[in-house]
């Protein structure tokens, strides 16, 4: 038992961070890492059986896919055991799975009360529409990949040259990502109260940055973002 707060990490969640990653297994370990640092990071079997399937070959390598051989590996290199939580199987088991994990626990669940403890778990789960019983204790502290990585990267955990990454992978999926030019500006005045950024795109598809913190200021190319700019106002 840990002093932070539990994720469970829901399949959705695990691919679709996976994806955003480019099928990067080297940013993808950065990415869970990170996760790992600020939460007790938890997955019950359920879930795992169906991010993971290390039975399944890929017929043009004949090897097992990418996607299952990373997740396992991350597990591996954190100690993360999957929970068996003994979930019916059928649709949805592993939405199932974490509420059943959830309720088991007595120090994130209150039995008497039938209410959750306050800030004591999240769930990572892009699955805003399951439905079914004692669903609240699912959706009211769902967190989707998309906030997940944001979040980080604002508290300075992710670094935002990942967080575009992850941007410009998932651009084109169904996640709804916020423009990482956008969370570039709240992370950098977050850590800073005098400072400012403003953006400007210019025709030709480039984008100039100026950076103000205090009475100092510097217009920087995006190209040039995370290497020309002082060390002060670098926001990696």
């Amino acid at each position: 038992m840990t002093d932070k707060p539990v994720l469970f990490l829901d399949n959705d969640f695990l691919i679709n961070t996976y994806n955003a990653t480019g099928q990067n297994d080297t940013l993808f370990n950065q990415i869970m890492d990170t996760y790992a640092q600020e939460y007790d990071v938890q997955i019950t079997k359920a879930v795992f059986d169906e991010a993971v399937d290390l039975n399944a070959i890929n017929p043009a390598t004949g090897e097992p896919y990418p996607k299952d051989v990373a997740i396992n590996n991350w597990m591996d290199s954190q100690s993360i055991t999957s929970i068996e939580t003994n979930t019916a199987l059928g649709p949805n088991a592993g939405e199932r799975s974490i509420i059943d994990a959830i309720k088991n626990d007595p120090a994130l669940y209150d039995s008497e009360t039938g209410i959750a403890r306050d800030g004591t778990y999240r769930v990572a789960s892009n699955d805003a529409s399951y439905n079914g019983t004692d669903t609240e204790l699912f959706q009211s502290e769902r967190v989707g990949a998309e906030t997940l990585a944001k979040e980080s990267t604002i508290k300075g955990n992710t670094s935002v040259e990942n967080y575009k990454l992850l941007y410009e992978n998932s651009s084109e999926s169904t996640i709804n990502w916020e423009n990482y030019k956008d969370v570039f500006k709240e992370t950098f005045e977050t850590k800073y109260s005098d400072g400012t950024i403003e953006y400007t795109e210019n025709a030709d598809g480039t984008i100039d940055y100026t950076i103000k913190k205090g009475s100092s200021s510097i217009k920087i190319a995006e190209s040039g973002l995370f290497v020309e700019a002082d060390p002060n106002t670098k926001m990696a």
